[in-house]
């Protein structure tokens, strides 16, 4: 065996660890996270000399973690923004670090793997919450959900594109598994976005074999088409609210959305820059916090938020904190989707179809920054590959096929 292979493995290995242990902290707590922590350790140990090229391409998460650090000083509960802090660097290093490390083939595979034993898991579990909804090894429906779908995404994305050794016959049961509890766990706005992202793999991989003025054509049509839509959605809420009301019979308004973000912008505007702090707002003692979650029946004064990524982290860490997220998240969305479209494969699809099912969700859940969490390591990963594709491939209008398959990793491999 050699050297490379050898490598590959190990932190294949540990990530896989790891990213097991990030989706049982909502269940175990402690010893979940420090399985995570001890993971962290030895990934960063594994990475070396090399962990200064990655600290050096991925200033802007780092940065963005540094705002959350420095929120301490005017936050209101100082010592849970500095504990919370350092727990979602631990989680940055591990993402980032795997992600630098690991292979994108080496990445999906792990992802394959963890979420075919989480499903086994869930299913010999078999718990559900008190409207029936399965919730399996997940203390909540929203983390079940969530955590179906990206297996159902994984499963289908090894489907799609064809037989491959060691991902087809995994990938069928991710898929049929995945998708049974996905239905299960009686989310609408899961199998909306789950649908959504999927029927988005399939025309990224039929957009691969178009002439590029096509693939620009296609690309423009389909950005109007999103935005019509999104329009024709936000001048006409109350129709599109009765016929989700009619389809689901969950009534949108139910979760008192509207009232959150009403509240959310006037704690914007009172600290429109820097924000309350990182997880600052949430805490016992808060007059509004308390009001809400008295209002909302949340007796635990737990799990709770304002049902929006970009306005939630707005609260918390400012307009220069979702600044640096926005610059984040949509650069990665864009290379993602391009990287799909130029090297058709089921992890350039998976990717591509992660950050769009994260950004379908976005306007409804909190789907990242959150320390510890399986969605936060999927999106940072994602995120770094992102990176990657610029430091490697530069201005190149072109991404070869082989970066992804070949079975070796070297300096140009991604």
């Amino acid at each position: 065996m050699t050297e490379a292979r050898y490598s590959i493995n190990v932190f294949a290995v540990t990530f896989g660890v790891g990213f097991f242990a990030a989706h049982m902290v909502t269940r175990f707590g402690s010893m979940a996270a420090l399985l995570l922590l001890l993971m962290t350790f030895l990934i960063l140990w594994l990475r070396g000399s090399k962990l200064v090229e990655d600290t050096a391409l991925n200033l802007l998460l780092w940065g963005y973690l540094l705002l959350c650090l420095l929120s301490t000083l005017w936050s209101p509960a100082p010592s849970q923004t500095l504990r919370l802090a350092i727990q979602l660097g631990i989680t940055f290093a591990f993402a980032i670090t795997a992600a630098s490390a690991l292979s994108a083939t080496a990445f999906y595979k792990t992802v394959l793997w963890v979420s075919l034993v989480v499903i086994v898991l869930s299913i010999l579990v078999g718990r559900t919450a008190a409207n029936g909804a399965w919730v399996g090894v997940f203390r909540s429906k929203n983390d079940f959900s969530q955590f179906a779908a990206c297996a159902v995404m994984a499963g289908f994305a090894g489907v799609l594109y064809g037989r491959r050794r060691g991902i087809t016959l995994p990938a069928f049961a991710c898929l049929g598994l995945a998708a049974i509890l996905l239905v299960k766990a009686n989310s609408a706005g899961a199998l909306v976005a789950t649908a959504g992202s999927c029927a988005a793999m399939v025309g990224l991989k039929l957009l691969s074999r178009f002439p590029d003025m096509a693939k620009v054509f296609a690309l423009t049509i389909l950005f109007l088409t999103v935005t019509l839509v999104a329009l024709a959605v936000t001048f006409n809420f109350s129709v599109f609210q009765q016929i989700l009301l009619d389809a689901t019979g969950k009534d949108v308004t139910l979760t008192g959305r509207t009232e959150l973000w009403a509240i959310a912008f006037e704690e914007i505007a009172q600290r429109p820059l820097l924000g309350i702090g990182y997880k600052g707002y949430w805490v016992p003692g808060n007059p509004t916090a308390e009001m809400l979650w008295e209002e909302f029946g949340i007796a635990s004064k737990q799990g709770f938020h304002f049902h929006h990524t970009l306005i939630s982290n707005a609260v918390e860490v400012g307009l220069i904190g979702v600044t640096v997220m926005g610059l984040l998240f949509f650069a990665a969305f864009f290379r993602l989707v391009r990287w799909s479209i130029e090297d058709p494969s089921a992890e350039t699809g998976f990717l591509a179809a992660l950050m769009i099912f994260t950004l379908i969700l976005m306007n409804s859940e909190v789907m990242f920054f959150g320390q510890f969490h399986k969605q936060t390591v999927l999106t940072v990963v994602a995120m770094t590959y992102a990176v990657r594709l610029r430091a490697f491939f530069g201005q190149s209008h072109t991404i070869q096929h082989s970066i992804t398959l070949t079975p070796d990793l070297n300096e140009r491999r991604v």
